[in-house]
């Protein structure tokens, strides 16, 4: 275990006080720091360690790099060795068996299961939570007849291919530096990749490269996204409250929390941002009056998205942070209960059908052997055969009282009545 100073002892408060803090808390002198070899997990290593030094300046740091089983299988999709167990297991052992005291992560790249005794101890400030679709500059996606997008997650397939019709996705995987490559060389006509990595080191403004920076509304990210968790032991972390950003804190508690509610990992197409800000009256009252708001005047609003069944089901609302728990559970239950299957998908807030079934019929129609089919479909029942068309035609009668002269044969009805053929049923325009 590191040498430890005692400086006395007391309750924490936050990032503001830090120096107090200093003087209260006990403080390692000297820390061990575990980290992935990739320029990006080196950068946001050095994120923690300025952080740190900052409300610390005694403390000492030293890293370790360690290489996870994520780093050396580059030519299999997450999903099918472990998901994203992978990049944490090694760092996990390592620091159960006293070889370092923390580890660094990228929030969204954690498991929902962490080992026996270890936890989430410190949070950084979130970065850009947005996904990237990079091109290479002149490539207008929308106009090639098939796209080929570059992405390993189930989450950005699906949202891209509702966004791009014409997109075909393939897995890529690598640190952020070789995708990039990947993607000049012609490997692929665009990638996906997190803001915030391209920020973190400063490869968002490429020359070559053509950015479209996806709204939250186009592309929910995946729950953490942006956000660096420091994994370590569950005592004696009282300190690194001084370090913590509060608002990412809570933020990434409610976005697992809703992730294991949903028992979602990396094997489903899933995505969930809290954005904890201030409440709008409050907000007006903090500035007139200049001091920030509380907690309980701060509000969270919750995006929840989950692909069920080739549907893209969407839910978001707000409340107060300190209704957090019950406003996650009932969106949860609400994106549940909306699932195909459950005889409420209409109801399924701003849903949209899967580009990929789309695709995927065309591609059934098109298919050598099915010339045929166009016709053999107009015939099909609910088609507009021609038994159906004058059963229907008889029911619109019936209905409206007009006789044959008034069915417009154009579409069948349409200027008297409109005929449900799912239902049956018949309305009287």
């Amino acid at each position: 275990m590191p040498e430890e100073r005692d400086m006395g002892e007391g309750k924490v408060t936050g990032w503001e006080n830090r120096v107090e803090m200093t003087r209260r808390c006990a403080v390692p002198a000297h820390i061990r720091i575990g980290t992935r070899g990739s320029a990006l997990a080196q950068a946001q290593t050095d994120l923690f360690i300025g952080r740190l030094q900052e409300a610390y300046p005694q403390i000492t740091c030293e890293k370790v790099i360690i290489k996870t089983a994520g780093d050396k299988i580059l030519d299999k999709p997450l999903q099918a060795f472990g998901g994203k167990a992978v990049f944490v297991s090694e760092f996990e052992e390592a620091i159960l068996n006293g070889e370092i005291d923390y580890a660094v992560h990228s929030a969204k790249d954690m498991p929902m299961e962490l080992a026996g005794g270890l936890a989430v101890v410190c949070v950084l400030p979130r970065e850009d939570v947005r996904d990237v679709l990079l091109t290479r500059r002149g490539t207008q996606i929308e106009k090639l007849k098939e796209a080929v997008i570059g992405t390993g997650s189930l989450r950005r397939q699906s949202q891209i291919a509702a966004l791009y019709p014409n997109v075909r996705c393939e897995s890529l995987r690598g640190n952020v530096t070789t995708r990039i490559q990947k993607l000049k060389d012609g490997g692929y006509d665009g990638i996906i990749l997190a803001a915030a990595g391209l920020r973190r080191l400063g490869l968002d403004c490429d020359e070559e490269l053509s950015y479209q920076y996806l709204d939250v509304e186009q592309m929910l990210p995946a729950g953490g996204q942006g956000i660096i968790a420091i994994e370590g032991r569950t005592d004696g972390q009282e300190f690194l409250q001084a370090v913590t950003d509060e608002r990412a804190a809570l933020a990434l508690t409610v976005e697992r929390d809703i992730l294991r509610r949903l028992d979602a990992g990396c094997h489903e197409a899933v995505g969930v941002y809290a954005e904890v800000t201030d409440a709008p009256v409050q907000a007006e009252k903090s500035v007139a009056e200049g001091k920030k708001s509380r907690a309980a005047d701060e509000e969270i609003c919750i995006r929840i998205f989950r692909e069920q069944d080739g549907i893209l089901c969407h839910q978001k609302e707000s409340a107060s942070v300190t209704e957090w728990q019950t406003l996650a559970a009932g969106l949860v239950k609400k994106l549940c209960d909306d699932a195909p299957g459950k005889g409420k998908a209409p109801e399924c807030a701003g849903k949209r059908k899967s580009a990929r079934m789309r695709r995927e019929k065309e591609k059934r129609q098109n298919a050598p052997g099915k010339e045929d089919e166009p016709e053999t479909r107009q015939n099909a029942p609910g088609k507009g055969n021609a038994p159906e068309r004058a059963g229907m035609e008889r029911k619109i009668k019936e209905a409206c009282g007009h006789g044959k002269g008034d069915i417009d044969r154009s579409g069948t009805g349409r200027r008297i009545a409109h005929y449900g053929q799912r239902t049956g049923k018949i309305k009287v325009l």
